[in-house]
């Protein structure tokens, strides 16, 4: 999850969502106070899946049912959390698993934010239910395929049709399957899977909503599989915190849905953080050029790059935000591996978000923008996400 990137909505008194919003931790944080919070959180994480169980007892099952689907998982049962579900008539019991650690970092960012959350559920289980139905949806490279009140499975969009197929063919027949919903959330752009091969009646449905406001109408509010269970309940954690103050209850005016880290919003979110950029962009070659007229991005690098052409034939290069532009602007697009994402100037000081492919590049970056860029470099910070290091530059002009 990544703090500085998360979806919000909230829903009024009716349970009718508003507008959506998006951006960081700390400002969905405003909206949090007097709401119950559900935070919907990716289902290739989390593992759905179930188990014919002889005991009634909850605790007994919640003991129980580890070492039942230990020979299913990957990981040590002791690394993992099991949050049950409801038991049901046949027996069968389903759960949700997630690691321990996933969970706690989950947990820990909200705190950290004062974000109280009293459901953290799979996105999957989000998705519209209906009986003897399946619901499937797009997510960004997968599928996330609903098919009963707490199961699912989140699927590679290559083994899509392998995938349905095998679960149609090993579903009881005595559960009747009417139909295969599709929703197909346009703003993705993408194809959908030829599905005519399938023994199933498909219906596709066209989603024009916004992803998360379309998701946060079908999350129920008293979802039957919470993650926030056992020691993860909210009333252990808040009675760790809180129990001196438990005679004091507070009343809950609405409710917010909040997506961290990847999801079906995602599309939205980076669309925004592009015109973000683009808007960045354009307020720094203003500041750059007082009294010049905004421009469309793809014109500003031309404009740019004539007026220093310019100011070069002059004799020298501008200092302040100009100078640090033309002389660090051909270190970064010349370094291989570096992706800029982001650039601020705020007193004399230039900060720099960048995506980089390892720690090697970013300590020879520093060291040619403080050789040839005439600036002096600091690295405020470098995080490792994935196959890349997220990282953070501070450059100031060297004084001569």
């Amino acid at each position: 999850m990544d703090p500085d990137l998360v979806s919000w909505v909230v829903l009024d008194e009716t349970g009718q969502p508003g507008q959506v919003y998006l951006g960081s931790l700390d400002e969905a944080q405003e909206f949090a106070p007097g709401n119950k919070v559900t935070v919907l959180v990716p289902s290739i994480h989390i593992v759905l899946t179930s188990a014919s169980v002889p005991t009634q007892n909850r605790q007994r099952l919640a003991k129980a049912l580890p070492y039942i689907l230990e020979d299913q998982l990957a990981d040590d049962i002791d690394d993992l959390h099991f949050a049950l579900g409801v038991k049901r008539d046949d027996g069968t019991m389903h759960c949700a698993v997630v690691r321990k650690d996933l969970l706690e970092y989950w947990l820990e960012q909200l705190h950290k934010f004062h974000v109280s959350a009293h459901v953290i559920l799979p996105d999957i289980l989000a998705l519209p239910m209906a009986p003897n139905e399946w619901s499937l949806v797009r997510e960004d490279g997968r599928y996330l395929l609903r098919t009963g009140e707490e199961s699912g499975y989140s699927v590679e969009s290559d083994m899509l049709l392998d995938t349905l197929q095998l679960l149609l063919a090993s579903r009881d027949d005595a559960l009747p399957l009417t139909c295969l919903n599709v929703f197909d959330l346009t703003a993705l752009h993408d194809p959908l899977p030829d599905l005519a091969a399938l023994d199933i009646n498909v219906v596709q449905e066209v989603v024009d909503a916004d992803p998360l406001v379309w998701l946060s109408q079908f999350v129920p509010e008293k979802p039957a599989l919470n993650l926030l269970q056992g020691v993860y309940s909210r009333r252990e954690r808040m009675g760790k915190m809180w129990r001196p103050w438990l005679p004091t209850a507070a009343m809950l005016a609405g409710v917010i849905v909040l997506q961290l880290v990847t999801g079906i919003v995602d599309y939205y979110r980076f669309k925004s953080q592009a015109q973000a950029l683009n808007d960045e962009v354009v307020s720094l070659y203003l500041a750059a050029y007082p009294g010049t007229k905004a421009a469309p991005v793809t014109m500003l690098e031309k404009h740019m790059t004539n007026k220093l052409k310019a100011l070069k034939g002059g004799g020298s290069v501008a200092g302040g935000l100009l100078g640090m532009l033309a002389n660090s602007g051909p270190v970064f697009s010349q370094t291989p591996g570096v992706t800029l994402r982001n650039v601020r100037y705020r007193d004399g000081k230039l900060e720099v978000n960048l995506d980089i492919d390892n720690l090697q590049i970013l300590d020879k970056l520093k060291q040619q923008l403080s050789d040839t860029g005439g600036v002096t470099v600091d690295i405020l910070s470098a995080n490792a996400k994935g196959d890349k290091v997220e990282s953070r530059l501070q450059l100031t002009e060297r004084s001569s």
